[in-house]
């Protein structure tokens, strides 16, 4: 899993997004607080990134973007370091820690892309184990074959 990952269920984490989304506007951009979030105006998003073999994930982040009226171009307003718990205001450039009411909330966030990054880890698997399963079964298929053909063979030689 290389790469930034965009998590699989965004609607299951919408109304914690939301709750955290709200709070952030409220406490360091009172002005320009969207209501709610939607495709263009106001559009989180939650992505995170796994080192290779890791099970846990290296940086989660949710990033809050905004959309102009007539322009096709989102930009991030803030971005959200759910590991260190701390909001990158990236309009003025200003960084600071995320408000006590929302903690929670980000925790719930970073623990639902554990669950994301663990069920995949878990499908990779048992694909894996299907293959080899597979392989295994026309491994025995080819070996059953050839034990017939041998017999078959040997019973025309001795008769």
């Amino acid at each position: 899993m290389a790469g930034w990952q965009n998590i699989n269920d965004f609607h299951s984490v919408r109304p914690v997004v939301c709750r955290v989304m709200q709070a952030v506007y409220r406490s360091f951009d009172s002005n320009n607080g969207p209501v709610t979030m939607d495709h263009w105006w106001n559009s989180p998003s939650l992505s995170y990134q796994v080192d290779q073999g890791a099970t846990e994930p290296s940086i989660v982040i949710l990033n809050l973007r905004e959309g102009e009226p007539d322009y096709p171009a989102m930009n991030t307003h803030f971005m959200i370091n759910l590991n260190t718990q701390r909001i990158h205001d990236k309009f003025r450039d200003v960084r600071f820690p995320a408000p006590a009411e929302i903690l929670e909330d980000l925790e719930t966030l970073r623990n639902r892309v554990r669950q994301e990054i663990r069920a995949d880890i878990d499908a990779e698997e048992r694909r894996v184990r299907e293959v080899q399963l597979r392989k295994e079964k026309r491994r025995n298929a080819l070996l059953q074959v050839g034990v017939f053909f041998f017999r078959l063979i040997f019973k025309s030689l001795t008769m």
